[in-house]
């Protein structure tokens, strides 16, 4: 590892697919403070290729497996709150973190897709114009 890399860093952590997750989770995060819903569309497009792109490019690591279910389940977790149903949360962080640990992942991914377009169809997220 070069010397401004700490070394408690994994090398599998530097990676093209960790980069896509990374930016998508910026992206929905910008768009929930009340920006363009193309944010949004960045976001969740990011999310459904960044796994694609690991097994193309043969990066399947631990740490993006573990990154990418971790930004899932929080931005997941920040449209439960958003759609005023913060009661949910714990029950969604319960039964993924569970359904994680008997190594079976879950589509965390999929249900913030749908919570993200029926928040932003319903008005309940940001929902300003695709300009």
């Amino acid at each position: 590892m070069s010397a401004w890399l700490p070394d408690v860093l994994p090398a599998s952590a530097l990676s093209l697919p960790n980069a896509i997750t990374l930016s998508g989770q910026g992206a929905m995060l910008y768009w929930l403070a009340g920006h363009s819903p193309w944010f949004m569309a960045w976001g969740l497009l990011a999310d459904e290729i960044d796994g694609k792109v690991a097994r193309a490019t043969g990066q399947v690591s631990e740490t993006g497996s573990a990154l990418d279910w971790g930004v899932s389940v929080s931005l997941s977790s920040l449209m439960l709150w958003q759609l005023g149903a913060p009661w949910a949360i714990p029950i969604v962080l319960l039964v993924q973190a569970s359904l994680r640990g008997q190594d079976w992942s879950p589509p965390v991914g999929s249900w913030a897709a749908l919570l993200a377009i029926f928040g932003w169809y319903t008005g309940r997220l940001p929902a300003r114009r695709f300009v």
